[in-house]
Protein backbone atom coordinates (compact mmCIF):
# COMPACT_ATOMS: atom_id res chain seq x y z
CA UNK A 1 0.00 0.00 0.00
CA UNK A 2 3.01 2.41 0.71
CA UNK A 3 4.44 2.04 -2.80
CA UNK A 4 0.66 2.75 -4.27
CA UNK A 5 0.07 5.76 -2.18
CA UNK A 6 2.51 7.63 -1.90
CA UNK A 7 4.11 8.64 -5.10
CA UNK A 8 -0.18 8.47 -6.47
CA UNK A 9 -0.86 11.18 -3.80
CA UNK A 10 1.81 13.70 -4.30
CA UNK A 11 1.29 13.16 -8.03
CA UNK A 12 -2.65 14.53 -7.27
CA UNK A 13 -1.22 17.05 -5.12
CA UNK A 14 0.70 18.53 -8.02
CA UNK A 15 -1.54 18.12 -10.21
CA UNK A 16 -4.04 20.40 -8.09
CA UNK A 17 -1.51 23.12 -7.63
CA UNK A 18 -0.80 23.57 -11.54
CA UNK A 19 -4.63 23.12 -12.01
CA UNK A 20 -5.02 25.87 -9.09
CA UNK A 21 -2.53 28.39 -10.43
CA UNK A 22 -3.11 27.77 -13.99
CA UNK A 23 -7.16 28.02 -13.29
CA UNK A 24 -6.30 31.77 -11.39
CA UNK A 25 -3.84 33.00 -14.80
CA UNK A 26 -6.93 31.88 -16.67
CA UNK A 27 -9.56 33.33 -14.33
CA UNK A 28 -8.08 37.08 -14.81
CA UNK A 29 -8.06 37.17 -18.50
CA UNK A 30 -11.43 36.49 -18.62
CA UNK A 31 -13.78 39.46 -19.32
CA UNK A 32 -17.67 38.58 -19.57
CA UNK A 33 -19.21 40.24 -22.73
CA UNK A 34 -22.40 43.09 -22.52
CA UNK A 35 -24.00 41.49 -25.22
CA UNK A 36 -23.55 38.39 -27.61
CA UNK A 37 -23.41 38.19 -31.57
CA UNK A 38 -26.59 37.27 -33.88
CA UNK A 39 -30.50 38.38 -33.40
CA UNK A 40 -33.78 36.27 -33.00
CA UNK A 41 -35.28 35.70 -36.71
CA UNK A 42 -38.19 37.65 -37.80
CA UNK A 43 -41.54 36.28 -37.38
CA UNK A 44 -43.17 38.50 -39.83
CA UNK A 45 -46.24 40.39 -39.69
CA UNK A 46 -48.96 38.30 -38.03
CA UNK A 47 -51.63 36.57 -39.22
CA UNK A 48 -54.14 38.01 -36.72
CA UNK A 49 -54.18 39.91 -33.42
CA UNK A 50 -55.86 38.69 -30.55
CA UNK A 51 -57.16 40.69 -27.40
CA UNK A 52 -57.13 38.60 -24.29
CA UNK A 53 -58.48 39.86 -20.97
CA UNK A 54 -56.64 38.62 -17.52
CA UNK A 55 -59.26 39.64 -14.84
CA UNK A 56 -59.99 39.02 -11.25
CA UNK A 57 -63.27 38.18 -10.07
CA UNK A 58 -64.44 39.79 -6.90
CA UNK A 59 -66.75 39.09 -3.84
CA UNK A 60 -68.98 41.94 -2.44
CA UNK A 61 -66.27 42.92 -0.28
CA UNK A 62 -64.06 43.52 -2.61
CA UNK A 63 -61.80 40.33 -2.71
CA UNK A 64 -61.32 38.15 -5.17
CA UNK A 65 -62.67 34.48 -5.36
CA UNK A 66 -61.42 33.83 -8.80
CA UNK A 67 -59.19 34.55 -11.56
CA UNK A 68 -60.36 34.21 -15.17
CA UNK A 69 -59.02 34.42 -19.25
CA UNK A 70 -61.47 36.60 -21.61
CA UNK A 71 -64.13 36.30 -18.75
CA UNK A 72 -64.45 32.71 -19.31
CA UNK A 73 -63.68 29.62 -16.34
CA UNK A 74 -61.40 26.20 -17.76
CA UNK A 75 -64.54 24.20 -18.40
CA UNK A 76 -66.18 27.04 -20.66
CA UNK A 77 -65.96 26.13 -24.68
CA UNK A 78 -62.87 26.62 -26.74
CA UNK A 79 -62.43 30.25 -27.99
CA UNK A 80 -59.24 30.20 -29.34
CA UNK A 81 -58.60 28.27 -32.63
CA UNK A 82 -55.10 29.27 -34.26
CA UNK A 83 -54.45 27.91 -37.40
CA UNK A 84 -51.20 25.64 -37.14
CA UNK A 85 -48.72 27.96 -38.61
CA UNK A 86 -49.92 30.99 -38.62
CA UNK A 87 -48.20 33.82 -36.55
CA UNK A 88 -50.28 35.68 -34.10
CA UNK A 89 -50.05 38.48 -31.82
CA UNK A 90 -51.58 38.03 -28.63
CA UNK A 91 -52.32 41.26 -26.47
CA UNK A 92 -52.50 40.05 -23.00
CA UNK A 93 -54.66 42.69 -21.03
CA UNK A 94 -54.34 43.05 -17.39
CA UNK A 95 -57.10 44.28 -15.72
CA UNK A 96 -56.21 42.58 -12.42
CA UNK A 97 -54.29 43.94 -9.44
CA UNK A 98 -51.60 41.76 -9.72
CA UNK A 99 -48.74 40.07 -12.15
CA UNK A 100 -49.43 37.19 -13.90
CA UNK A 101 -47.25 35.00 -15.25
CA UNK A 102 -48.75 33.94 -18.63
CA UNK A 103 -46.99 30.67 -19.86
CA UNK A 104 -47.80 29.14 -23.27
CA UNK A 105 -48.07 25.38 -23.99
CA UNK A 106 -46.45 24.66 -26.74
CA UNK A 107 -45.19 27.48 -28.94
CA UNK A 108 -42.01 30.06 -28.47
CA UNK A 109 -42.85 33.61 -28.40
CA UNK A 110 -41.25 37.27 -27.85
CA UNK A 111 -42.42 39.99 -26.22
CA UNK A 112 -43.06 42.56 -28.66
CA UNK A 113 -43.97 45.45 -26.26
CA UNK A 114 -45.84 46.58 -23.34
CA UNK A 115 -47.96 49.68 -23.14
CA UNK A 116 -49.83 51.36 -19.81
CA UNK A 117 -53.42 50.80 -20.22
CA UNK A 118 -56.76 53.26 -18.34
CA UNK A 119 -58.24 50.08 -16.99
CA UNK A 120 -61.24 51.82 -15.95
CA UNK A 121 -62.39 52.68 -19.38
CA UNK A 122 -61.65 49.80 -20.58
CA UNK A 123 -63.62 47.82 -18.14
CA UNK A 124 -66.22 49.85 -19.13
CA UNK A 125 -65.98 49.31 -22.38
CA UNK A 126 -65.80 45.43 -22.11
CA UNK A 127 -68.55 45.64 -20.07
CA UNK A 128 -70.93 47.18 -22.78
CA UNK A 129 -69.22 44.99 -25.21
CA UNK A 130 -70.60 41.68 -23.38
CA UNK A 131 -73.78 43.26 -23.13
CA UNK A 132 -73.88 43.20 -26.74
CA UNK A 133 -72.25 39.62 -27.11
CA UNK A 134 -69.27 41.25 -28.82
CA UNK A 135 -65.28 40.90 -29.05
CA UNK A 136 -63.16 41.82 -26.52
CA UNK A 137 -62.76 45.79 -27.66
CA UNK A 138 -59.01 47.19 -28.76
CA UNK A 139 -57.05 48.59 -25.94
CA UNK A 140 -55.23 50.55 -28.38
CA UNK A 141 -58.16 53.66 -27.51
CA UNK A 142 -57.18 53.48 -24.08
CA UNK A 143 -53.75 53.56 -23.85
CA UNK A 144 -52.31 56.36 -21.64
CA UNK A 145 -48.84 56.49 -22.83
CA UNK A 146 -45.68 55.56 -25.24
CA UNK A 147 -44.47 52.13 -25.05
CA UNK A 148 -43.10 51.43 -21.38
CA UNK A 149 -39.67 49.66 -21.76
CA UNK A 150 -39.07 45.81 -22.20
CA UNK A 151 -38.00 43.93 -18.97
CA UNK A 152 -34.32 42.28 -19.02
CA UNK A 153 -36.17 39.54 -19.35
CA UNK A 154 -38.62 39.96 -21.97
CA UNK A 155 -35.50 39.22 -24.05
CA UNK A 156 -34.65 36.20 -26.29
CA UNK A 157 -37.52 33.32 -26.87
CA UNK A 158 -39.79 32.93 -23.79
CA UNK A 159 -42.77 30.61 -22.66
CA UNK A 160 -43.61 32.71 -19.95
CA UNK A 161 -44.02 36.62 -19.46
CA UNK A 162 -45.01 38.69 -16.91
CA UNK A 163 -48.52 40.49 -17.45
CA UNK A 164 -48.00 43.48 -15.22
CA UNK A 165 -51.44 45.16 -13.86
CA UNK A 166 -52.48 48.17 -15.62
CA UNK A 167 -51.04 47.40 -18.91
CA UNK A 168 -51.08 45.38 -22.15
CA UNK A 169 -48.19 42.75 -22.95
CA UNK A 170 -48.29 41.81 -26.58
CA UNK A 171 -46.39 39.15 -27.44
CA UNK A 172 -45.71 37.12 -31.36
CA UNK A 173 -45.79 33.96 -31.36
CA UNK A 174 -45.76 31.22 -34.44
CA UNK A 175 -47.83 28.50 -34.05
CA UNK A 176 -46.60 25.14 -35.59
CA UNK A 177 -47.73 21.66 -34.30
CA UNK A 178 -44.27 19.28 -33.48
CA UNK A 179 -43.19 17.30 -36.02
CA UNK A 180 -45.60 14.24 -37.08
CA UNK A 181 -48.28 15.88 -35.46
CA UNK A 182 -51.60 16.56 -37.49
CA UNK A 183 -54.97 17.43 -37.17
CA UNK A 184 -56.48 20.15 -34.90
CA UNK A 185 -54.82 19.43 -31.38
CA UNK A 186 -55.52 21.32 -28.10
CA UNK A 187 -52.90 23.15 -25.70
CA UNK A 188 -52.88 25.13 -22.79
CA UNK A 189 -51.88 28.37 -21.37
CA UNK A 190 -52.18 29.88 -17.69
CA UNK A 191 -51.17 32.07 -14.86
CA UNK A 192 -48.40 30.06 -13.31
CA UNK A 193 -49.43 31.12 -10.04
CA UNK A 194 -50.58 28.32 -8.55
CA UNK A 195 -53.29 29.53 -6.61
CA UNK A 196 -54.15 31.75 -10.21
CA UNK A 197 -53.76 28.50 -12.23
CA UNK A 198 -56.16 26.36 -9.60
CA UNK A 199 -58.88 28.82 -9.74
CA UNK A 200 -60.10 29.38 -13.41
CA UNK A 201 -56.76 31.04 -14.72
CA UNK A 202 -55.96 28.47 -17.33
CA UNK A 203 -57.82 27.98 -20.61
CA UNK A 204 -57.65 25.33 -23.18
CA UNK A 205 -56.95 26.55 -27.32
CA UNK A 206 -56.21 24.72 -30.38
CA UNK A 207 -53.94 24.40 -32.60
CA UNK A 208 -54.65 22.36 -36.70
Amino acid sequence: MAFCNTPFSGLVAGAVIVASASLRTRSARLIIPTSLPGSLPDFGTPNRVRFITLEEVLDDDGEPIRSVIDGLRFDDPVNIKVPAGNVEDWLLINLSADTHPIHLHLPQFQVVSRRPLDVARYQAALDEARADEGPNPDPALFYTGGPLPLQTDDRGFKDTVSANPEAVTRIRSPFDLPPGVTGTQKYAFHCHILEHEDNDMMRPYEVG
